[in-house]
């Protein structure tokens, strides 16, 4: 089965950098942290050096009493107050030293009234120029595209701050136009049904300009809040345990600056042999690639003249380069998460595992929450112990008032008062709660896990084969437990008369809008026997887990002839989420 072709994507956003810097005199840039990865992996250094005609190129966090040589100075960054105030700062200060430059503040994906204000309020408004990029569509991989947004969550679902549907809105435009007609759309959340609204809006105002002669038949959107369980539980597949470990950004991991271990398709190995593999099961497949370069090794010592000699190094000398860094860099991360995920001295992720089986399947709550009150008592990671505290509440439908004031002491008392306002964020953001409230904005989850969605798996390792072989979504969490987005896709995949009274039952039980909506018939011809019978566009809003992709990328084996495209407004782990509700 082909995958998703991102390459439309990369054009797209190479000519938009050559219109915004279409101008031919050289400059400094200086570009926001934040933005340094989804740059290079969109574009490439050079060829932003090329393009932009860089004299410089500065950090925003390294630009601090630079001798800036050029007249045209250009800032790019992600917009907030801080940022824009921290530029201010800076210009004032070049200012006052009689240096006379060019400014332009370049806000990615788009500018803010926020940003106009305080350079109106500053007096700058006419010494900076005001500027915006829309990045909106980083490929992570063959079949994901993410927005890169790293408080998306937080700005949603924390302060009630919509300004970001409108970037959603536009990449599922960007989408539209670059891999075809949006036929059937469903929305689950209030965010998802605000961010289709706004992408209709596009659609009226730009007109119908796909380009594709394909259709993505089903496009689901779907809020994070609807299923905060999933990205908190712990998994045992490969990329996902990496990523709880080293956090990966823009699907790449930094063990030093000679030393990048890419988790996308520029390494074949990877996404080839075990993108999706449990760890075990990759650490096998590592092991057997090891082999098969011993033989490779073997074999070349048996080659007898310089035809033969020719011959391997033009077919197969690269390939077992290459396949040799590769394994070499994922047996080191492998190694890593053996230290620090199986350290029989501390909480080991198989015990930990096991505490959240049982929080997941109802039984031996006191064992559970004594587990999770050791856990902050002994002072261990306090991100980890807030997650652990979380799944617990979350799993329970919220535990009693005492207990959880009980918890909230030993917090505080283990890690410091500091902590306070992170806890009161992760009360508001539904993470945390109390069985005495009404918490009628959220649903409970042993109703709403029962016959009509059944989302834990009372047999758990019963299905050994189905966690082995990767047959089930429910594999990436031992077979206890499905994520939500793979009930819901299941269903698409279906396609019988009652989906959309499913759809309408669930938005029910979760107490979320749930909604439906036609474009009309598909964008192919009649005459033309498609390579995939059905192409599913699952968009998360507020962020997804690697985990949550391994278990949705079992509904797009070949035998089921279905493809599937991801697109997240950030990716996340376990940990990762609970810190962005923290007060920082």
């Amino acid at each position: 089965m082909s995958t998703l072709d991102m390459h439309d994507l990369k054009k797209l956003a190479r000519e938009e950098l050559q219109l915004k810097f279409s101008d031919t005199y050289p400059k400094i840039l200086v570009v926001d942290n934040a933005l340094l990865r989804p740059l290079d992996k969109l574009f490439g250094n050079s060829f932003i050096r090329e393009t932009a005609r860089l004299k410089r190129l500065y950090t925003l966090d390294s630009m601090e009493d630079k001798l800036f040589d050029a007249q045209h100075i250009t800032f790019m960054i992600r917009p907030t107050c801080d940022k824009v105030k921290r530029i201010i700062n800076h210009v004032q200060g070049l200012i006052a030293k009689g240096k006379n430059h060019i400014y332009t503040l370049v806000c990615v994906p788009r500018r803010l009234h926020v940003c106009m204000t305080i350079l109106e309020e500053e007096g700058l408004h006419d010494v900076i120029k005001l500027d915006d990029f829309a990045i909106d569509c980083v490929p992570l991989d063959t079949d994901l595209v993410s927005l890169e947004i790293s408080d998306c969550f937080s700005s949603l679902f924390l302060d009630k701050d919509k300004k970001y549907l409108y970037d959603v809105a536009h990449s599922l435009h960007t989408l539209y136009c670059c891999f075809g007609k949006f036929v059937n759309y469903y929305t689950v959340g209030e965010n998802a049904l605000a961010a289709y609204e706004l992408f209709d809006k596009l659609l009226v105002c730009n007109g119908d300009i796909s380009h594709s002669r394909e259709d993505v038949y089903h496009v689901l959107l779907v809020d994070r809040n609807v299923d905060l369980i999933s990205p908190l539980l712990s998994s045992q597949v490969y990329p996902a345990l990496a990523a709880d470990i080293f956090d990966i950004k823009c699907s790449q991991i930094e063990l030093s600056q000679q030393q990048v271990v890419s988790f996308d398709n520029t390494d074949p190995f990877y996404q080839q042999k075990f993108r999706d593999a449990l760890y075990p099961k990759a650490q096998t497949i590592l092991k057997e690639l090891l082999i098969t370069l011993k033989d490779k090794k073997d074999e070349s010592k048996t080659l007898r003249n310089v035809a033969d000699m020719k011959n391997f190094v033009s077919t197969e000398l690269k390939g077992a380069m290459d396949m040799k860094n590769s394994v070499a860099k994922h047996l080191k991360i492998c190694e890593l998460i053996k230290s620090k995920k199986y350290d029989p001295l501390q909480n080991n992720i198989e015990f930990i595992q096991t505490m959240e089986q049982k929080m997941l399947l109802g039984i031996d709550y006191k064992e559970t929450a004594t587990f999770v009150e050791e856990f902050i008592v002994q002072q261990s990671d306090p991100s980890h112990a807030l997650r652990l505290l979380s799944l617990l509440n979350l799993t329970q439908d919220c535990i009693p008032r005492s207990k959880m004031e009980e918890y909230f002491k030993y917090f505080l008392q283990a890690y410091g008062f500091q902590y306070l306002t992170w806890l009161h964020n992760a009360k508001k953001a539904s993470f945390l709660g109390d069985s005495d409230q009404s918490f009628q904005t959220r649903p409970t989850f042993k109703t709403f896990s029962g016959k009509k969605c059944p989302l834990v798996n009372k047999a758990g390792t019963a299905e050994s084969s189905n966690i082995e072989d990767n047959f089930a979504p429910n594999y990436v969490y031992g077979g206890y437990y499905t994520p939500l987005v793979a009930h819901l896709v299941d269903k698409l995949i279906l396609n019988r008369p009652e989906t959309k009274q499913i759809y309408d039952d669930y938005g029910k039980m979760l107490n979320v809008p749930v909604k439906f909506f036609t474009k009309g018939e598909s964008a192919r011809g009649g005459n033309r026997k498609p390579m995939y019978t059905k192409t599913i566009l699952v968009y998360f809003i507020g962020g997804c887990t690697r985990a949550e992709l391994s278990a949705l990328r079992t509904y797009a084996r070949p035998s089921k002839n279905y493809r599937l495209i991801f697109a997240t407004t950030e990716m996340l782990n376990s940990v990762s989420l609970i810190d962005s509700v923290k007060c920082t």
